[in-house]
């Protein structure tokens, strides 16, 4: 298994639904068998866990291993979302090795002196490494937005634990699959604002929200609240610029 770990699926950065929440977990990212040698690494904690996540920011190390090469990842921004979830973007202080498949492990949680591996395929409900086989080159070439993020619609179902809220964007861009998109959420009467890497659907949709669970971002039961985006790939190319502003309503006041 090439991604980890944690108790339940998910898409990227939003636990999906089950019929109770546990206390903790781990998730790793990209969701593919193949990195390229200079590639992101997403470390996410949920819960109880989300305590390990932010101390890879106070000196805490975090590896991807190899046979006969151990690098480590430096942390280049935490963010604390709004809804039980921190994320780790993590990058490699050198070159990782073409061929070689790395195992993402944190140096201080040990088990019998060696590096601890954080493990979970959640599809299977099995314990397995999360690893990545490293292709060979560099990529340079930032995604592209085709046009306009445009807003689609809100979702709000219940669940046994509380409700899952979204409210979700078409992000019209050249590529379908493997891209980070920076999202900045502002509460419009407070000014409150937080941001989050989530992942970009298949379909272009972007979930800006959580689930029964978790989630990167929260709304109020009413208020008004205006979203932008940054197009990040896993080679950390990016668009640059952010895309203006979308206003809308809480996706409560439409449920």
């Amino acid at each position: 298994m090439k991604y980890l770990i944690s108790f339940f699926a998910a898409s990227l950065f939003s636990f999906s639904l089950l019929a109770d929440c546990t206390s903790n977990g781990m998730q790793a990212f990209p969701r593919t068998e193949n990195i390229k040698q200079y590639s992101w690494i997403v470390l996410q904690g949920y819960a109880g866990s989300q305590t390990t996540i932010k101390s890879l920011g106070n000196n805490g190390k975090v590896y991807l291993q190899a046979e006969g090469h151990l690098v480590k990842l430096k942390v280049k921004e935490i963010h604390e979302g709004m809804f039980f979830l921190t994320q780790a973007i993590l990058v490699p202080e050198e070159k990782l090795i073409a061929g070689k498949t790395y195992h993402l492990k944190l140096e201080h949680h040990l088990e019998n002196n060696t590096l601890w591996e954080i493990k979970w395929d959640e599809q299977k409900s099995t314990r397995v490494s999360a690893s990545w086989t490293v292709e060979e080159g560099v990529d340079i070439t930032p995604p592209a937005l085709l046009a306009k993020p445009t807003y689609k619609n809100t979702q709000v179902e219940q669940y046994g634990c509380g409700p899952a809220v979204y409210a979700n964007f078409k992000i019209p861009t050249d590529q379908t699959g493997g891209l980070l998109v920076l999202t900045e959420l502002v509460e419009i009467e407070t000014g409150e604002s937080h941001s989050y890497y989530l992942s970009l659907q298949e379909d272009r949709t972007l979930s800006v929200g959580h689930g029964m669970c978790s989630g990167a971002f929260n709304f109020k039961n009413k208020g008004q609240y205006k979203v932008r985006f940054k197009l990040f790939d896993y080679s950390g190319n990016t668009t640059l610029h952010w895309t203006d502003w979308s206003n809308f309503k809480s996706p409560f006041e439409g449920a």
